[in-house]
């Protein structure tokens, strides 16, 4: 979708829809696991639009928090 992609590089356009997308998914996450951890909370606020697709995804079929951000549990 090139008119989408044009929109989405445009610096202020883009930065919004992104932080949008981040909003959604992180009370997405909030309702499904509970409280994010704050170092859940900063990867994800790192990662763009295109990842943040993907692990909206993976929130899908994930059964952890770790599972969902690509993490392997720790124990």
């Amino acid at each position: 979708m090139p008119i989408l992609n044009d929109i989405l590089e445009h610096e202020v356009i883009g930065r919004e829809y992104r932080k949008g997308e981040l909003n959604l998914l992180l009370r997405q996450i909030e309702k499904r696991f509970g409280t994010i951890p704050k170092p859940a909370q900063e990867r994800l606020s790192e990662l763009s639009i295109k990842e943040l697709e993907v692990v909206g995804l993976r929130l899908l079929d994930a059964t952890s928090l770790e599972e969902m951000l690509g993490e392997a549990p720790r124990g």
